[in-house]
């Protein structure tokens, strides 16, 4: 006899906590100087010399863009490693 499938469940589980671990990670408080390719990037687009010191607001148009193309990569990855714990959870619950 089969038992339930938590497949699914774990996937969209994962997939959830993957998008709001990509939130955490995209809008946590760069690091007092700023990478050589973010700064010139930025000196780049905006004309604008971007100081060390990282004391500069990041645009948000920069932002949006930080977090959409981050979202295609932890939102999909967080739901195969639910899918894996989902598949090891069907494995271990009893089956009726």
């Amino acid at each position: 006899m089969r038992g339930r499938n938590v497949t699914k469940p774990f996937s969209i589980a994962g997939f959830v906590i993957a998008e709001i671990y990509m939130l955490f990670v995209v809008l946590a408080p760069l690091r007092s100087a700023l990478p050589a390719s973010i700064s010139y990037a930025i000196t780049a687009h905006y004309g604008v010399l971007a100081p060390l010191t990282g004391s500069m607001p990041i645009p948000t148009d920069y932002m949006i863009w930080r977090v959409l193309c981050l979202a295609l990569f932890f939102g999909p990855f967080g739901a195969l490693v639910g899918m894996g714990l989902g598949l090891v959870a069907g494995a271990i619950l009893p089956k009726r």
